[in-house]
């Protein structure tokens, strides 16, 4: 449940307007965040798969930290794709 706070924020932070200075600002709080879920995570998954096998906790840290990295990659995506509709410039 901790872990799906930040996947919520993390998404309802592409449909809610803002200045673009703080949304600059809440993007990168978002991947570093992300980021240090998905280490964690994944080392948890790791090492917890040997040690303790009904350990779950880390990988939702990993899920969690996936889906918070998907939700900044729509503007990647979006960028990608008004670049492709975009007319050519004048010649």
């Amino acid at each position: 449940m901790f872990f799906f706070l930040f996947v919520a924020v993390a998404w309802a932070t592409l449909f809610i307007p803002g200045p673009k200075w703080l949304s600059f600002i809440v993007g990168c709080v978002v991947i570093w965040i992300a980021l240090i879920f998905v280490i964690f995570g994944w080392a948890g998954v790791v090492w917890d798969s040997h040690m303790q096998p009904g350990a779950t906790h880390a990988k939702w840290g990993l899920i969690a930290g996936i889906l918070m990295l998907l939700s900044r990659a729509t503007y990647v995506i979006k960028a990608v794709i008004a670049i492709l509709i975009s007319p050519p410039g004048p010649p």
